[in-house]
Parts: C-alpha cells; sequence; structure tokens
C-alpha cells in the first residue's frame, strides 16, 4: 500500500524546471522561462521576471506559443515578443521593487 502511494505521488506531482535564463543587456529584470509538468500530464511554461529564478512576476505562455520570444523593453514595461506572432506587455511596476 505504501509503495503504492509513493508510485502514484511520483507519476501526478508536478515538478517545475528552469530551462534557460538570461539577463539582456540594458534590463532591469533577469527572464527565466519554466517548464511545470508530470509524468503522465503535459506541459505548461512560464515566464518568471525578476532578480532571482524563484521570485519574480510570473507571466503564463499561452498554449501553442512555444519559449522562442524576444524581450524588448517599451515604453512603461517590457514586451514579450513570441516568434509565433503573439505579444505579452508587462508593465515595469510588475518586475520592479523586488518582486
Amino acid at each position: 500500500m505504501l509503495l503504492t502511494t509513493a508510485a502514484t505521488l511520483v507519476l501526478f506531482l508536478p515538478t517545475t524546471t528552469t530551462i534557460s535564463s538570461r539577463q539582456p543587456e540594458g534590463e532591469v529584470p533577469g527572464v527565466f522561462v519554466k517548464r511545470h509538468g508530470s509524468p503522465m500530464g503535459g506541459r505548461d511554461y512560464e515566464v518568471w521576471l525578476g532578480q532571482t529564478e524563484d521570485r519574480g512576476h510570473v507571466v503564463r505562455i499561452p498554449s501553442g506559443w512555444g519559449t522562442d520570444f524576444e524581450v524588448r523593453p517599451v515604453e512603461g514595461g517590457l514586451e514579450l515578443a513570441f516568434a509565433s506572432g503573439g505579444r505579452v506587455f508587462v508593465p515595469e511596476r510588475f518586475y520592479t521593487g523586488n518582486r
């Protein structure tokens, strides 16, 4: 019974892995791309904007957009411009001030 419970937990507990990180020149936040998933389920991706990979503003990447994107400084914040054509604007207040 204990072994069955442990095996079930391993199969269904989600894991989080940082798959890339970068500190673009001239930009305040670090950019950390993380993958969430479990051996039995699908995968989701997030971009974390902040000083470290474990603390920052989280932007969920819509399904199908992929993880190929550019970070562009724009007036009042950052734009995440995805190769798939998607765009996400993140206001500066969300990733500054130790967030």
